[in-house]
């Protein structure tokens, strides 16, 4: 992954435009093979703990990818890059953006023409959203891509300031605050 995803403030010198978002809920997006079900198993008991009788346990598999396992994020990067292959030919200029520039759920970019980031953000959308996966709390440093998107019902983050791959970021002022 280069070097644009939000720990270097070199993103406003690269971009005129700066475009974040997050990908809900992603690694519940992803389905599990059943042959690799077994793999994710666990146990649970409905009975309340108690030191003198033995727990009726019943054993479950994760149908999904699970959240803080240590390949997910692996195998939501293997994910995104499979389906957003499928449209390397029909949007080539997006394919790339959305492939250099997705870390793990974050999807951080930029534009220096507002058209040209509208156009992005659409196409990254209708991308995602083929694949069952909403990009949400979409935000950007121009007021006018904001309000269009508005228009459009992208899910736009309220507000001002965000923190995206531990970097706080304020939409306003063209800065990246580290903390």
């Amino acid at each position: 992954m280069e070097k644009i995803c939000g720990h270097d403030s070199e993103l406003y010198q690269q971009y005129r435009e700066i475009i974040h978002d997050y990908t809900e809920q992603a690694f519940l997006q992803i389905c599990l093979a059943d042959e690799h079900k077994d793999a994710v198993r666990f146990l649970w008991s409905d009975d309340e703990p108690c030191v003198h009788k033995r727990p009726k346990l019943q054993v479950y598999r994760f149908n999904r990818v699970n959240f803080g396992v240590s390949s997910s994020p692996f195998l939501l990067a293997a994910t995104i890059r499979h389906h957003i292959e499928k449209y390397k030919h029909e949007f080539p200029d997006t394919v790339e953006l959305l492939d250099r520039n997705f870390y793990v759920d974050d999807l951080i970019s930029g534009s220096n023409e507002f058209e040209e980031a509208l156009q992005t953000s659409r196409r990254a959308k209708n991308i995602m959203e083929a694949a069952g996966m909403d990009l949400r709390k979409w935000i950007t440093n121009d007021a006018n891509l904001m309000e269009q998107w508005k228009k459009e019902n992208f899910n736009v983050h309220p507000v001002h300031e965000t923190v995206s791959l531990g970097s706080k970021w304020n939409k306003g002022p063209r800065t990246i605050m580290e903390h």
